[in-house]
């Protein structure tokens, strides 16, 4: 499962090990689809979680397998520091265009933050049904 936190324009980003899946890149953080997303978060990033929301799952495929993503979109109190040892950092939204991100994660992002924007602009009726089949349907 992929962990969305967003708070005060800066989304949580995890660095991955330079080997394996999306090696060296910036990814949301992870958690067992078993977990419970708040626990996991507390007990990753030391971030108490004061909202959880499971988004739409989605499938990516590479070229021997398709990875199963189940994000859950979680809202916290943003504390002066993350949990001691983590490779995370709080990056802000208006440096996502720049940054090393999976290309699925890239997606999501882009689209909670187009979602976002149309709710803040009044504009999110005549479109919400349109974003939220954008979220079933990521592509690789």
């Amino acid at each position: 499962m992929l962990l969305v936190v967003i708070s005060r324009g800066e989304v949580l980003l995890e660095k991955r090990p330079a080997s394996g899946i999306w090696g060296g890149l910036w990814s949301l953080p992870e958690a067992s689809v078993a977990d419970d997303p708040a626990r996991a978060l507390l007990d990753r990033c030391g971030l108490e979680a004061t909202a959880v929301e499971p988004l739409a799952p989605f499938e990516h495929a590479f070229t021997h397998f398709t990875l199963e993503v189940r994000p859950v979109r979680l809202a916290v109190r943003k504390p002066a520091r993350l949990a001691a040892g983590a490779a995370m950092t709080w990056m802000p939204l208006s440096e996502l265009r720049g940054a090393a991100l999976p290309a699925p994660v890239r997606k999501l992002l882009d689209q909670l933050l187009l979602l976002q924007e149309l709710v803040q602009h009044g504009d999110a009726h005549r479109r919400v049904g349109q974003l939220e089949q954008l979220l079933l349907d990521v592509d690789p």
